[in-house]
């Protein structure tokens, strides 16, 4: 008799919640795929292995031999699965890390070195994201972790520990009027040109980033889209608009023709570990607990 793995898991699931839609809940199944393997596994034997009312489910004699019998066997080999599926994850190769720019700053380093203390037989690989591709590139495969910037709002991807926090500042050319200003408010270059993001990258995130709008409701002037913070850089220099960015751009991207002034009224940038929900394995888990010692 040909087994069909998937009404066995079903008739056990239902075995052991006696009741179908808590059954189908945990497979990730719907009611009525659920009640369909379970009948096409009554055919298959030719009885009825549940007695079914609108109030409860019970099994029937066969239905208890059947799942005393076959559970504990079924639960063996679900076992020996993940033992072997776990093997294979832990076998050494390449992690490999994606982080827009100097996301993480000096933290990088230390969180690579928390991991390979880790995994000390895995190697690590880092490629640089721009501001257009870091949940692109965690889809397709391309990277198992990125240090992204927040906001990250996507039903497919985890965001893990917070590694970063950090204030906002202003990137203006080094003659523009508020070059001189210890700090300054997003309200004052409403009437300045600002650089936009990509449009493949999701509107809440460059809305964050980059606003449409001051606090007080003034509209800000977008451009073009810039991908990567050498471009925006050179753009400003040559004296073509300003833009929010990061404080930390200030040490890692010094330029003599850009000035940095903090801004005051926005909210601080956040850098966290993501990875794709249904790729959570066991290095990339290991990325997130070494990022998670690292920033305390």
């Amino acid at each position: 008799m040909r087994v069909d793995a998937a009404e066995i898991e079903c008739f056990l699931a239902v075995a052991r919640e006696l009741h179908f839609a808590r059954a189908a809940e945990r497979l990730g199944l719907s009611p009525s795929r659920a009640s369909q393997l379970v009948a096409a596994l009554e055919r298959r034997l030719g009885v009825r292995l549940f007695e079914r009312t609108t109030r409860l489910v019970r099994l029937t004699a066969e239905g208890r031999l059947l799942a005393d019998s076959v559970g504990p066997a079924f639960d063996t080999i679900l076992a020996a699965l993940e033992r072997t599926r776990r093997r294979g994850a832990l076998r050494p190769g390449t992690l490999v890390v994606g982080q827009q720019g100097l996301a993480a700053g000096d933290l990088t380093t230390a969180i690579l070195t928390e991991f390979t203390s880790m995994m000390p037989d895995w190697r690590v690989r880092v490629v640089e994201l721009n501001f257009a591709n870091q949940f692109d590139v965690l889809r397709d495969g391309d990277v198992d972790v990125a240090l992204a910037r927040l906001p990250v709002h996507e039903d497919d991807i985890v965001v893990g520990p917070i590694v970063l926090r950090e204030p906002r500042a202003l990137a203006v050319p080094v003659d523009h009027r508020l070059a001189g200003r210890t700090e300054v408010s997003i309200e004052e270059i409403a009437d300045d040109f600002v650089f936009d993001l990509p449009r493949n990258a999701p509107e809440y995130w460059r809305d964050f980033h980059v606003p449409r709008v001051t606090p007080a409701g003034s509209p800000l002037q977008r451009r073009e889209a810039v991908s990567n913070p050498l471009e925006l850089l050179t753009l400003i220099g040559a004296g073509r608009g300003v833009s929010p960015v990061v404080a930390s751009m200030s040490d890692y991207y010094p330029r003599p023709d850009v000035r940095y002034i903090p801004i005051t009224d926005m909210a601080p940038s956040e850098v966290a570990v993501t990875w794709l929900r249904d790729r959570a394995t066991p290095q990339a888990l290991a990325f997130a607990s070494a990022a998670a010692v690292i920033a305390g």
